[in-house]
């Protein structure tokens, strides 16, 4: 009881601090950003870089795998369609900050507005996705192992992921490779906490501060794996595959990095605007 006063102080005036950085560093970035006309609010090139990934992926669900010498190394690279995954996780992250860096979202109705747009968007895809899915398999006869009613309500509830760490194999809902939405949802839910911690972090790291956070958390993600990997001579198990890929807890780090990126790219951006106000002032 005695230490419970200062606690409470420190952790409102941490917030008092958090929440002063923050809506210093988003003033400075928008007006800033004001003036920079040429900055377009879709980013074509991630656009782009969004279908060849896609394609990526595609081709690795569609294609046909064989064990041939001369396409073992096409078939390799195909295998390795999680890169792309993960390549999505993180523009997931950057292209969330680089829309919602300016906005208050610790607001409820600003947050609430966030997550309406930004989740409510893929819902509707997801759950047509699975019901298509599982008209399909109940019509072709290939959907008994989904027809279980337990199962079938954490598919609905975009639960099913959660379990995989307790869980002896992966059990895919309808239209499988939805399990990413799942992912994702941890990400898209603490976003506004972690735009917060990011604006405040800049404000006191600045931007090489960011950039060395973000290599330091990719460093401390990959080394588990890494670790694991040549402890076990060089292997991972399909269950340790699973829970550093499927988990949607797994998938916080990659998001992040992208948040961080994508703050990086914003005081750049920041940075040169006032680097040519000042240069066009000069010049008057």
């Amino acid at each position: 009881k005695p230490i419970a006063p200062p606690i409470a102080a420190t952790a409102t005036s941490a917030a008092a601090t958090a929440a002063t950085a923050t809506a210093a560093v988003t003033a400075t970035i928008t007006a800033a950003t004001t003036t920079v006309t040429t900055r377009p609010r879709q980013l074509d090139h991630l656009t782009g870089c969004r279908f060849f990934l896609s394609l990526w992926i595609a081709c690795n669900h569609f294609s046909v795998h064989e064990a041939s010498h001369a396409s073992l190394s096409l078939d390799a690279a195909l295998r390795r369609s999680n890169v792309a995954v993960c390549a999505f996780v993180l523009l997931s992250g950057f292209v969330t900050h680089h829309a919602y860096a300016t906005r208050p979202l610790l607001d409820r109705a600003a947050a609430r507005t966030f997550y309406l747009r930004r989740i409510g968007r893929v819902a509707l895809t997801t759950y047509v996705a699975m019901a298509a899915a599982l008209v399909l398999g109940i019509l072709l006869g290939e959907a008994d192992y989904q027809l279980h009613a337990p199962h079938l309500l954490r598919c609905a509830l975009l639960v099913e992921n959660w379990q995989l760490p307790w869980r002896g194999d992966v059990f895919w809902c309808p239209a499988g490779n939805t399990w990413t939405i799942v992912a994702l949802l941890p990400s898209w839910g603490l976003y506004p906490l972690t735009a917060a911690a990011v604006a405040a972090a800049g404000a006191t790291l600045g931007t090489v501060g960011l950039v060395a956070y973000a290599c330091a958390l990719w460093t401390v993600e990959m080394a588990v794996p890494f670790g694991a990997f040549l402890s076990q001579t060089f292997w991972l198990s399909s269950k340790q595959h699973e829970v550093l890929y499927f988990w949607p807890v797994a998938q916080l780090t990659d998001f992040v990095i992208g948040v961080l990126a994508s703050e990086v790219s914003r005081r750049v951006v920041v940075t040169r605007a006032a680097e040519a106000a000042e240069a066009a002032e000069a010049a008057e």
